[in-house]
């Protein structure tokens, strides 16, 4: 959480506190999924997983 704070703040963006606890939640979320995808696909390209996961957390942490 405070990271995320200190990141849109040097950005100038407002923080929400209940759009924050939103972020964290999605985020979490995501991140667990990750070990049953790499469970169930071996082959998973990381690099691919790890681009998208920035497209993905971009806008979700530094969105308006």
């Amino acid at each position: 959480r405070a990271l995320i704070r200190k990141g849109r703040a040097q950005r100038g963006l407002k923080i929400d506190e209940v759009a924050l606890e939103g972020c964290v939640e999605v985020m979490s979320a995501m991140f667990q999924g990750l070990h049953l995808r790499q469970l169930l696909n071996p082959q998973l390209d990381q690099a691919a997983v790890t681009a998208a996961l920035r497209l993905a957390l971009t806008p979700l942490l530094f969105g308006e």
